[in-house]
C-alpha cells in the first residue's frame, strides 16, 4: 500500500525551526496552520517527542507550545 504525498503546507508546518527552543515560535507556527486550515479541527497531533524531534526543539518546548494552544481553546 503506498502512501500520500504530504501536501508542502502541511510538509512546513513540522519543518525543523531555524531558531530551535522557542515555544512561542512553535506555538505560533501551529496556531497559524490550525487558523489556515492546514491542520483541521479535530486532528490528532504527533506526540510531544514526535513535535520535538520534527520541529527540532526540546520535548519540553514542545509541551509548553501544546499547553499555550490549549489554553487558546485550539
Amino acid at each position: 500500500m503506498s502512501v500520500p504525498p504530504v501536501p508542502p503546507a502541511r510538509r512546513a508546518v513540522f519543518a525543523p525551526l531555524t531558531q530551535p527552543g522557542r515555544a512561542e515560535a512553535v506555538t505560533r507556527r501551529l496556531r497559524d496552520a490550525i487558523v489556515l486550515g492546514v491542520l483541521r479541527d479535530g486532528e490528532q497531533l504527533p506526540s510531544e517527542i514526535e513535535l520535538a524531534g520534527s520541529l527540532g526543539v526540546a520535548p519540553v518546548t514542545a509541551r509548553e507550545s501544546l499547553q499555550s494552544l490549549r489554553e487558546l481553546g485550539l
